[in-house]
This record gives C-alpha cells, sequence and structure tokens, in this order.
C-alpha cells in the first residue's frame, strides 16, 4: 500500500483534467520501482525461509518434486496477483467513485484545455492502456488492475524461480527489482523508453503508446520467468535446493 499512500499525499497539491488523470497521479509514485520486491515479499516469504533452512529438501521426499514446484511457482505468482491487482481496484474507487462523490476536491478541468482546443486528445488518448476508456471506465480500471497484478505475477515467478537456481538467496530476491530499475534507465538512455519494465507497469509519465506496445517489455519477460520455470522442471532433480 506504500505506493498508493505516497500517491494520496501528493493529491493535495496537485489540480487534475479528469478522474482518469487523478488515478494516474495515485498511481504513478516513485515507490513502484518497489513492486517486483513487494511481489517477492508476497509470493516467495515462505521459499526465501525455506531455501535457507533446507526444507525443501525434506519436502521433496515426501511429496515430490514435481508438486512442491507447482505449489511454490503457483504461490510465488497467484498471491502478488491477487493482493496487487486488489490494490489497483481500491485505488480505482478511491479516483472514480469516491473522490468524485465528494464533490472531487482535486479536479478542475476549468485548468485545462477542452478536447477540441488540445487537438482532440481526451481520456482516450491520455497514456497506455487508456485507450480502454472507450468502453467505459470500469473497463480500463478491471484490465489496468489486471495488468498490474500480472505484472506482480510475473515478478512473483521469476523471483521464485531465481530462489532455486541461484547460490545465494539474498542475490535471487534483489534481482528482479535491479533488473527492473537498469532495464528501464536502459531502455531510455537508448531513446525507446516504451521498452522499459517500468513504463510497461505504469505507463503514467509517458504519452500513449499501442497497447501491445506498452505491454512488450513485460510480456518478454513472462516469456523468460516461463522459460526458467521449464528448465527448473527439467532439472528438478539436479537443484542444488533440492540436495
Amino acid at each position: 500500500m506504500l505506493p498508493f499512500v505516497v500517491g494520496v499525499v501528493i493529491l493535495p497539491g496537485n489540480g487534475f483534467a479528469n478522474d482518469l488523470s487523478q488515478f494516474g497521479s495515485l498511481m504513478d509514485s516513485p515507490v513502484q520501482v518497489l513492486v517486483p520486491l513487494i511481489a517477492a515479499w508476497l509470493g516467495c516469504g515462505a521459499l526465501y525461509a525455506e531455501v535457507g533452512n533446507r526444507f525443501l529438501t525434506s519436502q521433496r521426499a515426501r511429496v515430490g518434486a514435481g508438486r512442491l514446484l507447482t505449489t511454490r511457482l503457483g504461490l510465488s505468482a497467484v498471491i502478488p496477483f491477487l493482493v496487487l491487482t486488489a490494490f489497483v481496484l481500491v485505488t480505482y474507487w478511491l479516483a472514480f467513485v469516491l473522490l468524485p462523490n465528494v464533490g472531487d476536491p482535486f479536479v478542475n478541468a476549468a485548468l485545462y484545455p477542452s478536447p477540441s482546443e488540445s487537438g482532440g486528445s481526451s481520456e482516450t488518448s491520455l497514456f497506455s492502456y487508456s485507450q480502454l476508456t472507450a468502453n467505459g471506465d470500469f473497463a480500463f480500471g478491471l484490465f489496468y488492475a489486471c495488468w498490474f497484478g500480472f505484472c506482480g505475477a510475473v515478478y512473483g515467478s521469476l523471483t521464485a524461480g531465481l530462489l532455486l537456481v541461484l547460490p545465494n538467496r539474498a542475490i535471487a530476491l534483489v534481482v528482479p527489482t535491479a533488473l527492473l530499475v537498469v532495464e528501464t534507465i536502459a531502455a531510455a538512455l537508448s531513446g525507446s523508453p516504451y521498452a522499459g519494465l517500468l513504463y510497461s507497469m505504469v505507463p503514467f509519465a509517458l504519452q500513449q503508446a499501442p497497447i501491445l506496445t506498452a505491454a512488450r517489455p513485460t510480456l518478454i519477460l513472462a516469456a523468460v520467468s516461463a522459460t526458467l520455470w521449464l528448465f527448473i522442471a527439467a532439472k528438478k532433480h539436479d537443484l542444488p535446493t533440492f540436495r
């Protein structure tokens, strides 16, 4: 909930054209770079402890390597997905339901040009994924909540895989966060910010890109995580964490 709290704190110092801009400000917190670490904490806390105390070895003997891996993968992805999806839905409720019902104190459309004056700009072209507001605000909110949860699931499953294959569990825990930061900076410096993992997950600081373009970096990372887990499944009897 830390990104949400940061967003709420900065709301009073801003004026927004509409509820969608208000939602973007709530979500667009610098703390979002910690989402991989939050996902790891949510989905991999138990696995982190089990790797450290060699509990996996005894569990493998009891339930089998395949079932054990399936359970750990499921927990590492499902828990972050559910929690982070719920987090975005609460943020959506605040921006699109609660604040409008108390008079939208932070929205002042008079400060901004109308769509005709701004060359046709509207909610549907505000930032990536806002194209879905053409089907209603809730369609956008539901999609983005699930997308944010999916991003958490990708980072959670990637962390779990790294915990199983890397000899140092502390390094495995921070690699996804470091990857997010370094890759996003590299993408920006190369002139391709839409290739950044951070802006794929939290696109509110950039102009709109096609949905697939915005989603591509995270989808590629999901494929990397899936490949890692296929490798783990193939080598499950040789994993050092199971010995």
